[in-house]
Parts: C-alpha cells; structure tokens; sequence
C-alpha cells in the first residue's frame, strides 16, 4: 500500500488505471439506485472498474459530501445534482 500511495510509481500506476476505466466503462461500471433514509439521501457513484463514491446529501439543510472520489472527473456533483460541497 505504501508503494502505491507514497512514491511516483504508485501514482503512475493510478494514473494508468484511471485512464483504462475511463475508457472501458465511459459511463461507469454498474447500475446505481439513490437511498433516502431519516433526512439523509445517499447517491452511489460508479468509479474505476470496481469501487463507488458516495454522494451523501442532508436534504433538510441541502448541504453534501463527497465520500472517496477517488476519480474526479467521474465524480462530477454538477452531473447529480446542484448542491453546496
């Protein structure tokens, strides 16, 4: 784990996988369903060819976070919805 997240090599390499994912899914790997609970929607985003980001939504206040958007051009909150981060 060390490889990859602290050395050059480790970003080449998620660089390379990024771009592979991109390529392979344009439009994300799986499909996803929106869960609302007690306040709170929770918006699951298909990211490189196995992993999600989360888009978690407080629709009271109509604030967001985005949970491990670990592909930023994928995990586009514009694409969702328009919402303060």
């Amino acid at each position: 784990y060390s490889l990859y997240t602290k050395t050059r090599l480790g970003y080449l390499f998620y660089k390379r996988q990024l771009k592979k994912a991109r390529e392979c899914y344009p439009h994300g790997h799986s499909c996803t369903q929106t869960i609302v609970f007690s306040g709170v929607k929770v918006v699951p985003i298909p990211v490189l060819s196995d992993n999600y980001s989360y888009l978690i939504i407080d629709t009271t206040s109509n604030l967001a976070v985005v949970v491990d958007p670990s592909d930023p051009l994928v995990v586009q909150v514009g694409d969702y919805c328009q919402l303060p981060l």
